[in-house]
């Protein structure tokens, strides 16, 4: 970056000079002497910035001054087709150690902005006195951005896929009904693409491979990884009006999820981990549906089983409410074991090729597992000898699955 001191050494008359010239200019353009650290951006193309207002920006709510003013600037340029932006009026250093947090926020509010990652370099120029300096940001975008011949192409099909799952979602009775609908689609039609994530760790790659990381890939190519698959999710929750962000943090790995908010209450939701890829030999979806819901608004204590939140940057909020949890709201969980009981619940989801029921405690787990597996009870249900029946059992979440062929 450069950084730059005006001035010449040996010449106070003419820097006195110099320095009434640029009084005289600040009382022409902003009306008199203030204070430099309110002044308002000048971007790229004209002298405005729009405020952040329109959408849910649960990471801008966190942000200081400064940040925000960087934030809203670049956010700015950005509705514009811009990548960059210019601060003056500043103190170069303050707004130095701001831009890292600034744009990873921005980053994560913003999934619509599907070529940009949290990436920026910044540069600037020293002026004459406090709060006068001059700092300019520029963001960082994936490589197939910058091949790209045709940008609108692709955001005009971004934004008709989400309009058009969004209207579909709001047909739904009640709003965890929509929030439903959205998860399974996303999970029904979207591939987890190990192919071409490996693709895009290499040092040199297909610059078409870094799709998988956008909502894009998840709703247009329907090809992504976790963040692909968070970020879509978040973009049409947003276009529902429903208040959601994208959550990172590690489930053996970097990983990405969403906190959502129903009723003034957090819950969390990992789509990635709802979708267990299950294709058949021709690569389609081998399970009507193909959506679990073992991370379907659940709490932070869930949560926290298999995955860690990362605080680095900000605050999470501890999610406890279960009013939503999948199991509790369609009244799929047992506290105790109850084989007639557990009939009902199978039968409950009748129409599904995944069934699911989750259990109080470890133990009435266990006892389920002794009486359907070990004593073979499971083939008194109906429903699962009409097909090629397998389980799995989830130990964390205490959740028994079937899968119906």
């Amino acid at each position: 970056m450069s950084r730059k001191r005006s001035g010449c050494l040996g010449c106070s008359k003419y820097l006195i000079i110099i320095l009434i010239i640029i009084l005289i200019a600040s009382f022409i353009i902003n009306g008199g002497l203030g204070d430099f650290s309110d002044k308002t951006v000048v971007s790229n193309k004209n002298n405005t910035v729009t405020p952040v207002a329109e959408t849910f920006c649960f990471y801008y709510d966190q942000l200081n001054s400064t940040e925000k003013h960087i934030y809203d600037s670049l956010l700015a340029e950005l509705k514009k087709g811009g990548l960059s932006c210019t601060i003056n009026n500043i103190d170069y250093n303050t707004y130095a150690g701001a831009v890292n947090r600034a744009c990873i926020a921005l980053k994560y509010d913003h999934p619509e902005f599907f070529w940009i990652n949290s990436g920026s370099s910044y540069s600037g120029q020293y002026g004459f006195g406090e709060n006068s300096d001059t700092i300019n940001i520029l963001l960082t975008c994936y490589q197939y951005w910058q091949y790209t011949n045709d940008p609108q192409k692709y955001t005009d099909k971004l934004e008709a896929k989400v309009e058009e799952i969004a209207k579909k979602a709001d047909r739904q009775a009640t709003e965890i009904e929509k929030v439903k609908y959205v998860h399974d689609y996303i999970v029904s039609n979207t591939i987890y693409d190990h192919d071409a994530l490996a693709e895009a760790r290499k040092t040199f790659h297909n610059a078409s491979s870094e799709y998988i990381y956008s909502a894009y890939g998840c709703l247009v190519d329907q090809k992504a990884v976790c963040a692909g698959y968070a970020f879509a999710f978040q973009m049409i929750m947003h276009e529902l009006g429903i208040p959601c962000t994208y959550i990172v943090g590690d489930a053996g790995g970097s990983h990405a999820w969403n906190l959502i908010t129903l009723d003034g209450k957090n819950y969390y939701i990992d789509a990635t981990w709802d979708d267990g890829d299950y294709l058949d030999d021709h690569g389609n979806n081998k399970y009507d549906g193909n959506a679990e819901y073992d991370y379907f608004c659940i709490t932070t204590n869930e949560l926290t089983k298999t995955h860690t939140i990362s605080e680095e940057y900000f605050d999470i909020p501890t999610c406890t409410a279960t009013e939503y949890n999948y199991f509790e709201y369609y009244d799929y969980k047992l506290d105790y074991y109850s084989f007639n009981e557990l009939v009902n619940i199978i039968n409950k989801q009748s129409n599904l090729d995944i069934i699911c029921i989750q259990f109080a405690s470890k133990q009435e787990l266990q006892k389920a597992s002794k009486d359907l597996f070990d004593n073979y009870n499971w083939q008194n249900i109906p429903l699962l000898t009409q097909s090629k029946i397998s389980y799995s059992v989830d130990e964390d979440h205490l959740i028994l699955t079937f899968f119906r062929e």
